[in-house]
C-alpha cells in the first residue's frame, strides 16, 4: 500500500490499478501494479514469484519492470 500511496503523491493525476486494491479513476496515464505476481508459486515457496509494475499511456504500455525479491533479480 505504501508504494501505491507514493505513486499517488508523485503522480496525482495518474490512475493506479492493482489486482488486490482495484482501480482509481481512469486517466491517460495508468500505473498497473501486481505486488505478488505468481501467487501460487509464492504460497508454495517457489522463488520465481515477483513484483511487477507497468505504466500505460492511452492504454499502451510504455514502461514495465519486474523484481524477484527471493532471488535478488531486478
Amino acid at each position: 500500500m505504501k508504494f501505491r500511496k507514493r505513486l499517488h503523491h508523485e503522480f496525482a493525476a495518474d490512475s493506479v490499478q492493482g489486482e488486490e486494491l482495484g482501480t482509481t479513476e481512469i486517466s491517460d496515464f495508468n500505473w498497473v501494479i501486481d505486488p505478488i505476481d505468481g501467487t501460487r508459486k509464492f504460497i508454495r515457496g517457489i522463488p520465481t514469484w515477483g513484483i511487477s509494475i507497468a505504466l500505460e499511456y492511452l492504454s499502451k504500455v510504455v514502461v514495465a519492470a519486474i523484481a524477484l525479491p527471493s532471488t535478488g533479480d531486478v
